[in-house]
């Protein structure tokens, strides 16, 4: 989401509420906490029933009034200071009316005024309270509890550090673009706040579930917002959880149904040190999460679930690690770079690499995609726009069959850096455009199409496994060889003799190619086996298989020990019609098994 999609959406008369009242026989100064946790802890569950007994009550009638009306001394578990004592909602002098139909807001406003310096606590039972207009809370770790729905017309303003909430539910009045569930907006007070904790929270039909606004001089530290659940009405304009240069913030356990124009994990400008593990997303139109103009974000997610994309744009520092994400991962530039992003170990549709919009500045670099699973349905199983990219690595990535652009699509750029390596790619590997240094090798089941040039691929093979099983040991330097047509040219390279008394392999691959009239491709892979027999070396060489069969890069190969034993000398003959070069990589294996 590159800006706020905050439509005014058609406002709908106030869904019905629950109108039932809490109510409890307990009067306020029964037993305190500490004497029933006393009674508890001596008598076992038998005195636990007596005490419920004796004061007519079931034994979580007993709970939720303590709950409501206890003053322990030493409860800093999140607050630093000490706590004030509970302010029931439903109690005097505040006597709030659940039922849905009387509005609270006034009432909600005083319980927060009158909280006892830092530390109170507000209580509210279960029911339906009606707060149209919200309130503001402006207290320093106050606490917000209890088993109540609050339907809101407004947002609750959060202006104070240490805020907490927790177990409560709360529902938009309408389906206004304009009502947020909880919002901390810091540039109202000029200062930064933190150490906000929504827990267990329950959201229905709001445009935003919390919507927590920083600026770059005064972000919003320390949020953790964990076991929620937001459900925003079907078609109707509505993200989840949004932010705006925050920093240090935490979402876990959480799900989110609906939505389209804002996605469900939005950060928007400016976050820093995210983590994002272990939520839900279902059916937002739009997407799942967006990391977003956050160039220094330090983000982490990690085994979510997500519906819709994930999308990464003009932010770095990023791991996106065992995900399954139903749509595809997307990384982009637009005005800043996007730098050291690792996409690991994720089961996903695809993973796309381009601009977004209308381009300014920035690149892709230091991108890594390694283990990922990527099952379909899209264009292109991988997409790299080299036009925005510096530095790119695909590695041991599985891609389905059946993308319908092809497994792996790169538009070349002469800023490209790219390496594709040891995947199994079950399709299409597509180059377009010239420029930049590519190095493919070690990849499976694939075909290879688009333009080509030798200084841009190195090390290509594909190893077939029907002569030798063998492990690669080292690569040696690539050399060129020109030739016009029906003449030879040749190459040598350094061998170990004394290594091929059990055996050894040598693979050569070819990367040949013609810039004139046309320009064309081709690559091969030829296997050649050493072996020491007696005291004498020799050489026997498998076929040279190529793999697109271009006419005009056909060529012929022959090889030969040096008089010193040392050097394999490959020569190279062109039998086409147009002047070739051929790059040579001579690649050492150990052999496992030498076929008899």
């Amino acid at each position: 989401m590159k800006a706020e999609h905050e439509e005014k959406i058609h406002e709908n008369k106030a869904h019905s509420t629950d109108g039932r009242e809490w109510e409890t026989s307990l009067t306020p100064k029964r037993i305190s906490r500490r004497k029933l946790l006393a009674s508890i802890g001596l008598a076992g569950a038998g005195a636990c029933m007596t005490v419920a007994g004796a004061y007519g009550a079931s034994a979580s009638s007993v709970a939720e009034s303590v709950y409501a009306r206890s003053t322990p001394e030493n409860d800093s578990r999140f607050h630093p200071r000490k706590p004030g004592p509970w302010i029931d909602i439903t109690q005097p002098p505040y006597n709030a009316r659940p039922g849905g139909s009387y509005d609270n807001s006034a009432i909600f406003q005083q319980a927060v005024n009158d909280a006892a310096g830092e530390g109170g606590k507000i209580y509210v039972p279960f029911g339906d309270y009606l707060v149209a207009n919200g309130f503001t809370i402006d207290k320093n770790y106050l606490s917000l509890e209890g088993t109540g729905r609050l339907v809101l017309g407004r947002h609750i303003s959060l202006l104070a550090d240490g805020f907490r909430c927790s177990g409560l539910r709360f529902k938009a009045l309408n389906t206004s673009s304009q009502i947020r569930g909880i919002q901390a907006e810091t540039a109202l007070i000029g200062r930064s706040i933190g150490r906000i904790t929504i827990q267990n929270c329950e959201f229905e039909q709001f445009f935003y579930a919390t919507n927590f606004r920083g600026t770059e001089s005064y972000p919003i530290r320390d949020i953790v917002v964990e076991g929620c659940r937001s459900t925003a009405p079907v078609g109707v304009n509505a993200g989840h959880f949004q932010n705006l240069c925050t920093i240090n913030t935490y979402y876990s356990g959480n799900a989110c149904y609906n939505g389209q124009n804002a996605t469900s994990y939005n950060f928007f400008g400016g976050n820093g040190k995210i983590k994002i593990v272990g939520n839900y997303d279902f059916n937002n139109s739009y997407g799942s999460c967006e990391i977003e103009n956050s160039p220094g974000a330090e983000v982490v997610i990690s085994s979510n679930n997500f519906d819709r994309q994930l999308w990464i744009d003009d932010s770095s520092t990023v791991v996106i690690d065992g995900n399954i994400i139903k749509e595809r991962i997307f990384v982009t530039v637009q005005d800043n770079d996007c730098e050291n992003v690792i996409i690991s170990n994720n089961i996903a549709d695809r993973i796309y690499v381009d601009k977004f919009s209308t381009y300014r500045a920035g690149k892709i670099k230091n991108l890594e995609i390694c283990h990922n699973e990527l099952i379909g349905p899209g264009g292109w199983g991988i997409f790299i726009r080299g036009t925005y990219t510096e530095a790119c690595r695909i590695v041991e990535n599985r891609i389905a069959p059946g993308f319908t652009s092809g497994s792996i699509g790169i538009v070349r750029d002469p800023g490209l850096d790219l390496e594709i390596s040891r995947n199994e790619v079950n399709g299409l590997v597509l180059f377009s455009s010239t420029g930049g240094a590519i190095r493919l090798y070690g990849n499976r089941n694939y075909t290879l199409s688009g333009k080509h040039d030798v200084p841009t691929l190195e090390r290509l093979y594909q190893s077939s496994g029907t002569r030798l099983n063998v492990a690669d040991r080292k690569v040696f330097q690539s050399q060129t060889i020109r030739a016009v047509s029906g003449s030879a040219g040749s190459a040598s390279f350094a061998i170990d003799p004394a290594a091929a008394g059990s055996g050894k392999a040598v693979k050569l691959t070819f990367t040949g190619c013609v810039q004139h009239p046309t320009p064309l491709f081709d690559a091969a892979e030829q296997t050649v086996i050493l072996s020491n027999h007696s005291g004498a070396l020799h050489v026997s060489a498998g076929s040279l298989t190529k793999i697109s069969g271009n006419a005009a890069t056909d060529f012929t190969t022959h090889f030969q020990l040096n008089a010193e034993m040392m050097e394999l000398l490959v020569t190279i003959t062109n039998t086409g019609t147009a002047t070739l070069a051929v790059s040579v990589s001579c690649i050492e294996h150990a052999a496992v098994h030498v076929p008899v």
